[in-house]
């Protein structure tokens, strides 16, 4: 009986380290995917332009605003 739970637990212990391995791998796996897709969004242009460049897109017009909506009513409490 007692070399039974010995091999039980020592099979657990072994489970779990492969588990532990399994998931580092299979989550730096993920990491590397997020990032590589994050730089193809990007275009990856932004690791090759200087810290602090700016850049300005001409074809990008911004919605002119309407100062009617900011307006909130209010009235004076004496």
């Amino acid at each position: 009986m007692l070399k039974f739970l010995i091999v039980v637990v020592c099979i657990f212990f072994l489970f779990r380290l492969f588990a532990k391995m399994f998931m580092v791998t299979s989550f730096n796996a993920i990491n590397k995917k997020m990032q590589d897709e994050m730089r193809r969004r990007q275009g990856g242009s932004a690791s090759n332009q200087p810290e602090g460049h700016i850049t300005i897109d001409p074809g990008v017009t911004q919605k002119k605003r309407n100062d009617d909506d900011d307006y909130a009513e209010y009235e004076e409490v004496k």
